[in-house]
């Protein structure tokens, strides 16, 4: 026996090899027609050779012959596994019928062969689907396939059940052992080498493992448990038959043999039976169950992606059914919410809106005062941000211009604009310094803002007497300067932290020397970083290049003209911020006032 086991180990681990070496050879390609025909040569070859080169064990001829076709046809291609199948099987019928090799079992070898490569094929495409069995179906494929060739044995010779059953009971353990660890070893193998493997040995959590091999793996063990019971309870019979039957009787020793004889043939009819009945049932779940969720699971994928238009439509049961209406109710549902909840945002941005608008002054002309001109514009974004500019006396000659940006969206930067405006404007008409306007402004602010708001802002006040501008930045954009005959040019004034960031902050205050036909403009972040299809920023050097162009117009066709250049730019790209422009021209003092 240790002999026949090193021979068996020796030939089930070179079709391993085999298997090894072709999947070394076809990893990185894609099978072609003759690729699967040579492999399919090269199995049935092996077939061949394990008929003509068995081992030798109890006057018997033991081989694996079925590995070949199994092999073929699990792991490479259905095609290879029916050729290998088809080659192993009539090689060995023709050797058995026509040159006495094997002959009492030629029948049942050649069936179990062919079969074995047309079973690989129909498993390869309709259970396996192009994926690779594990070790545990692999065995069991190859054990079974061993214990149908046994069947065969006994079924071919019903008038000669003595030398059947002698034939089964020396080959059907070792030849159902080896061709189930060939099979199995091979599947361990080809994991390992392709990075498949997973150990079947570690716990898997209850979400982790599908529906379809839980319900399996209960099939199984069910379905094992009550044939092991059925079989031990026939067995249990047949032996107290065979004992009454043995009473009186001098030589009971074929009343035992007939006993055996029919428990093997029972115990092989229970396996098939068990094996067509999981496969059939496992299919079946699969086909009717576990493919109907998948598809649900495919449709909820695409819904919770973002498409609501997708329409889960299983249908072929009443359970699935009315499963699929509830899943498209529920996504109907959610649309009118949806719909619902952007027509809210819709009408409380468009407030927002409002508020900010509202809150502009919008009258640039000034009766009786030649001193200076302004303009300014505020272009509103989709989402509402919380840009403003103002601009009003602090006495009869002195004149506050202010621009400031809020940090946010929607209603919430509307209202701390409204806040950051009105205290601006209240500590700047107290005749208040600009360094004094903002740092009083940002203690303000900073009380209550449990939001954790900010914003930035640029103030500036002109004496239109002397011309003096005083001015102060809490972190908002460089304002831009123009001498009378000269280009815009930025002002690189220090700046500070934004406005409602940290109490006790006060502003760095500069002076400028503001003469007849100088001109200040000032904006916000929404020019600079304004962003068009490429993802390209519009940037502070386009922006002077833009004024530049139009430095001999209107303060009104400057900054609609910059307005167009940011527009061009941008192109089908979305505003995402607000565009705030403001400009201011001073004209020297009033002679006639």
């Amino acid at each position: 026996m240790f002999t026949m086991i090193l021979k068996m180990s020796a030939v089930t681990l070179s079709y391993v090899a085999l298997s090894g070496i072709i999947w070394w050879l076809t990893r990185n390609r894609k099978l072609k027609v003759t690729d699967k025909v040579f492999i399919g040569l090269v199995y049935g070859l092996c077939s061949v050779a394990s008929t003509h080169y068995g081992v030798d064990y109890g006057d018997m001829m033991l081989n694996v012959r079925d590995i070949g076709p199994l092999a073929a046809g699990l792991f490479f291609d259905p095609v290879s596994g029916l050729i290998a199948g088809l080659i192993g099987g009539i090689e060995r019928f023709i050797v058995g019928e026509f040159f006495g090799i094997g002959a009492y079992t030629r029948i049942a070898c050649s069936v179990s062969t062919c079969l074995a490569g047309v079973l690989s094929m129909v498993l390869a495409l309709k259970v396996f689907k192009g994926k690779k069995p594990s070790p545990f179906y692999a065995f069991f494929m190859g054990a079974v396939m061993e214990v149908f060739h046994m069947y065969v044995v006994f079924g071919t010779h019903r008038s000669d059940m003595h030398m059947a059953f002698k034939v089964v009971k020396t080959c059907s353990i070792p030849m159902i052992i080896f061709t189930g660890l060939g099979l199995a070893l091979s599947s361990v193998l080809l994991q390992v080498c392709s990075g498949e493997w997973k150990n079947p040995f570690r716990r898997k959590k209850e979400e982790d493992m599908p529906v379809s091999a839980r319900f399996q793996k209960w099939l199984f063990a069910v379905i094992s448990g009550v044939i092991v019971i059925s079989f031990l309870f026939t067995y249990v019979l047949q032996t107290q038959a065979a004992n009454q039957r043995a009473v009186g009787v001098a030589e009971p020793t074929e009343i035992f043999e007939a006993r055996d004889q029919q428990a093997y043939e029972i115990g092989f009819s229970y396996i098939l039976i068990f094996t067509v009945m999981y496969v059939l049932i496992s299919f079946l779940v699969h086909k009717i169950v576990v493919k109907n969720i998948e598809m649900i699971n495919t449709s909820l994928g695409k819904i919770t992606d973002g498409n609501l238009d997708e329409v889960v439509g299983v249908r072929n049961s009443s359970e699935f059914a009315t499963l699929s209406d509830d899943i498209n109710q529920t996504v109907e549902a959610l649309k009118g919410y949806i719909d619902a909840a952007e027509k809210r945002i819709e009408q409380e941005l468009e407030f927002a809106r409002t508020i900010q608008e509202s809150a502009l002054p919008t009258n640039f002309v000034f009766p009786n005062r030649n001193e200076f001109e302004l303009f300014a514009t505020m272009d509103s974004a989709k989402e509402v941000g919380g840009d403003f500019y103002d601009f009003f006396f602090v006495d009869t000659d002195k004149v506050a211009l202010v621009i400031a940006d809020v940090s946010g969206k929607g209603i919430p930067a509307a209202l701390f604009m409204m806040r950051s405006k009105t205290a601006i404007r209240t500590y700047a008409q107290t005749e208040g310094s600009p360094a004094e306007v903002l740092f009083k402004a940002n203690n303000a602010l900073c009380e209550g803002n449990d939001a954790e708001m900010f914003v930035t802002a640029w103030i500036g006040i002109i004496d239109l007497k002397t011309g003096v501008m005083k001015c102060a930045n809490a972190g908002h954009e460089f304002p831009v300067i123009r001498r009378a005959d000269g280009d815009y040019e930025y002002i690189k004034d220090k700046h500070t932290p934004p406005l409602a960031t940290m109490e006790g902050i006060k502003p760095k205050e500069y002076e400028l020397e503001i003469g007849v036909g100088d001109e200040i403009f000032v904006y916000t972040d929404g020019i600079p970083e304004a962003i068009n299809e490429k993802e390209e920023q519009y940037d502070a050097d386009r922006l002077l290049v833009a004024l530049n162009k139009t430095k001999d117009k209107s303060l009104t066709q400057i900054l609609a003209s910059v307005r167009e250049d940011v527009r061009i730019f941008v192109g089908e790209a979305d505003q995402f911020d607000d565009i705030t422009m403001l400009a201011f021209r001073y004209k020297g003092i009033d002679t006639n006032k």
